[in-house]
């Protein structure tokens, strides 16, 4: 299956990598790794899992006429981020959170290697479309965790917990992205 690119800049994209299907594999049970890369910092995060088969919808996610309509407000003012809310919600210091229902994206978290991250859109107080990537405290619901090898406490996790992509995106570009994903052909090797 055929890798895409979605441009943030010449040297900055969400670069989606489907595994390797061959002639006679499943093409529904195949996955695409979906990753943030920066070339001019030499920087690659995986941030996101998907499944091949519905990633032409990916762009289309549910909320996103909201988010071109500067709809989905996230008050920093008011509330850190959503990946720290996410992380706190996980581990049961707030109760009730809307990030995951109004602004997740992505996540890595289902193929089990770590760092773990998730992803998120939002629109800001001045109405930018915001593209996060952040840090997610990987030993929550994992039986024996102090046993797992780097295991840390989340007190600790947070401590070090920052943001790790935060870029605005223009409307036109997320736009582009839509049609681009949505085009997206899924070619399978010939073995």
């Amino acid at each position: 299956m055929n890798p895409i690119k979605f441009m943030i800049t010449a040297k900055q994209y969400i670069h989606v990598i489907p595994e390797t299907i061959k002639k006679g594999d499943c093409a529904v049970c195949a996955e695409c790794d979906v990753d943030y890369v920066d070339e001019e910092k030499g920087l690659t995060i995986r941030f996101g899992s998907t499944e091949a088969e519905t990633f032409n919808g990916v762009f289309g996610f549910e909320g996103f006429d909201d988010l071109l309509n500067n709809k989905l407000f996230f008050d920093n003012d008011k509330r850190r981020d959503p990946g720290f809310e996410y992380n706190q919600y996980c581990q049961d210091v707030i109760k009730n959170t809307d990030v995951i229902d109004k602004y997740f994206f992505e996540s890595n978290s289902n193929k089990g290697r770590q760092p773990f991250y998730t992803s998120w859109f939002y629109n800001d107080k001045s109405g930018n479309i915001i593209f996060e990537i952040s840090p997610l405290y990987p030993w929550f619901n994992v039986d024996d965790a102090a046993r797992k090898p780097g295991f840390m406490t989340y007190e600790d996790f947070m401590k070090n917990y920052k943001v790790s992509i935060h870029k605005v995106i223009p409307k036109e570009t997320l736009m582009h992205w839509d049609k681009q994903a949505k085009s997206y052909d899924h070619v399978c090797d010939d073995f």
